[in-house]
C-alpha cells in the first residue's frame, strides 16, 4: 500500500491510497484507489487497471487522482 498525506498551505486535507490488489502480472498491476479525508473517511474511490509497473511511482500517483477524477465525473 502506498499512502500519501494531502496538504494545502500547509495544512493536512486528506490521504491518496493506493493499494495493489494482487491480481495483475509482472508487468501490469492492478490497484484499488481511495481518497480520504483528514480523519481517514473515505471520500472517493475507483480503480487502475492494467498499470505498466515500469512507469513508476510517480506516474502510478498521477493515473490514480486521475482515476478519482473521472469518477466524479
Amino acid at each position: 500500500m502506498l499512502r500519501l498525506r494531502l496538504q494545502a498551505n500547509a495544512t493536512n486535507v486528506g490521504w491518496l491510497d493506493i493499494v495493489n490488489t494482487g491480481t495483475g502480472t509482472e508487468e501490469l498491476g492492478n490497484y484499488v484507489v481511495c481518497l480520504l479525508d483528514q480523519d481517514l473517511h473515505p471520500r472517493r474511490h475507483g480503480t487502475l487497471d492494467g498499470y505498466p509497473r515500469r512507469l513508476g511511482a510517480w506516474e502510478l500517483v498521477r493515473r490514480a487522482l486521475g482515476t478519482l477524477a473521472e469518477e466524479k465525473g
